[in-house]
């Protein structure tokens, strides 16, 4: 069945039974997605700031001592799946923010070095458009 009918199947249904049928026969669950804001991703942005400084915080404490042992290890392990956690949140409201603020499925990336996203980007206006530095090799 193509796609854009099982679609409207469910639109018109207001129910995703076919979509949780389907899923459940290939081994998955469904799940809705919420409405998100940008207040949400922000502070979920932050929140993964946060984890993502703790494993490093958690990997320097273990070091304090000059090597890292099993138990530090494990703490940093325990830090970066927490982090990781909020980085996928992160992943899901602004893919929810997107899916709600796009009238339809976003354009496939251009071929590289066709069409504008191969174009050099151009910073925004009034906000400083300084260029970032170039590393050297």
């Amino acid at each position: 069945m193509p796609v854009d009918v099982l679609v409207d199947l469910v639109a018109r249904a207001k129910e995703p039974a076919l979509l949780r049928e389907i899923a459940l026969m290939c081994g998955y669950t469904i799940l809705l997605v919420e409405p998100a804001d940008d207040t949400e991703l922000a502070a979920a942005i932050a929140e993964s700031a946060r984890e993502g400084a703790d494993v490093s915080v958690s990997f320097l404490d273990g070091l304090a001592d000059g090597s890292i042992c099993p138990a530090d290890a494990l703490d940093t392990e325990r830090e970066a799946d927490e982090a990781a956690e909020s980085f996928r949140k992160v992943a899901r409201i602004a893919g929810a923010i997107a899916r709600n603020n796009s009238p339809s499925s976003p354009a496939a990336p251009a071929v590289k070095g066709e069409g504008p996203s191969a174009a050099r980007p151009k910073p925004p206006s009034g906000r400083g458009g300084r260029e970032p530095r170039r590393r050297s090799p």
